[in-house]
C-alpha cells in the first residue's frame, strides 16, 4: 500500500506511527515512520520518532543513527524531541549518543593526527551541543564538549562571526565567545559547584540527619542509659540506703523502743 505523505497526510501518518509506538506495535510504529521518511528524508519528528522506537526495542545503533541524522538537521527539533521522554528513556538515548561520541568519533580521530579539521568532528559537536542543551548542568557533557575542542586542537571558542556548530551550544553552559579552556572550565565549575553543592548539601543533610540521629540516638540511649542507670542506681542506692537506714533506724529504734519499753514495763 503507498501512502501519500505530503502536507497533512504525513502528520497524520505521523501521529499514527506514535500511537502505535505508545501501544506497543513497535514494528508497525518504524513501518509507518519509514513511509515519512521515505517520501521526506528530512522529517526530523520521523527520525526521531523511529529512533526512539529503535530505544524500545534496545537497537542502540539504529537509533543512535536515526537521532544523528536529525541532529543533522535541527538540533532544536531534537532536543524538544528528547526533552519530552521520560527521564530513564532520555538518559539512555543521551548515553548512547555519548557513548557512539568517544567511540566512533574522538577516540578514532585522535588515533590518527591531530589537530582535526573541524568538518570530521562536525558530528562531535552536534552531539555534545545537544547533550548541553538537553542538560547542561551534567558534567559528562562538558567533559565530552572539552574533550571535542581538544580533539580538534585549539584553545579558543569560535569568534561570533563563525558557522561553526561550536554555537550550537546554549547560553547556559557558560561560554562565551573567545574564552580559552581554561576559563571556560574555571567558569563552569564555579556556576556547576555552587549550584551542586547547595542543591547536595540540601539533600544530604536532611537525609544524614535523619538516618544520623536516629541512629545515634538509638545506641547514645541504650547505651547512656544502660551506663547512668548502672551508676546512677548503684550510687543512689549506696547512698540512700545509708541515709535512709540510718535515719530509719534512729527514729524506728528510738519510737519502738520507747513505746515497747513503756508498755513492758507498765505491764
Amino acid at each position: 500500500m503507498q501512502c501519500d505523505t505530503r502536507g497533512g497526510a504525513a502528520d497524520s501518518l505521523l501521529e499514527r506511527a506514535r500511537c502505535y509506538a505508545a501501544l506497543g506495535q513497535r514494528k508497525t510504529a518504524i513501518y509507518d515512520f519509514s513511509a515519512i521518511l521515505k517520501e521526506q528524508p528530512g522529517h526530523v519528528h520521523a527520525l526521531c520518532g523511529r529512533g526512539f522506537t529503535y530505544l524500545t526495542l534496545n537497537q542502540q545503533k539504529e537509533c543512535t543513527e536515526d537521532i544523528l541524522a536529525a541532529l543533522q538537521l535541527s538540533v532544536d527539533g531534537v532536543t524538544k524531541d528528547l526533552l519530552s521522554l521520560k527521564d530513564k528513556a532520555r538518559k539512555l538515548v543521551c548515553d548512547w549518543l555519548e557513548q557512539y561520541c568517544r567511540s566512533d568519533q574522538l577516540e578514532r580521530l585522535v588515533a590518527e593526527a591531530a589537530p582535526c579539521e573541524e568538518d570530521r568532528l562536525r558530528e562531535a559537536f552536534l552531539i555534545s551541543g545537544a547533550l548541553l542543551r538537553v542538560d547542561s548542568r551534567n558534567p559528562r557533557w562538558h567533559l565530552l564538549y572539552v574533550d571535542t575542542l581538544l580533539a580538534k586542537g585549539t584553545s579558543l571558542l569560535p569568534p561570533p562571526s563563525s558557522s561553526s556548530s561550536l554555537l550550537l551550544l546554549p547560553p547556559l553552559c557558560g561560554h562565551a565567545p573567545g574564552q580559552s579552556i581554561d576559563q571556560y572550565l574555571d567558569h563552569y565549575l564555579d556556576q556547576y559547584l555552587d549550584q551542586y553543592l547547595d542543591h547536595y548539601l540540601d539533600q544530604y543533610l536532611d537525609q544524614y540527619l535523619d538516618q544520623y540521629l536516629d541512629h545515634y540516638l538509638d545506641r547514645y540511649l541504650d547505651r547512656y542509659l544502660d551506663q547512668y542507670l548502672d551508676h546512677y542506681l548503684d550510687q543512689y542506692l549506696d547512698q540512700y540506703l545509708d541515709q535512709y537506714l540510718d535515719q530509719y533506724l534512729d527514729q524506728y529504734l528510738d519510737q519502738y523502743l520507747d513505746q515497747y519499753l513503756d508498755h513492758y514495763l507498765d505491764q
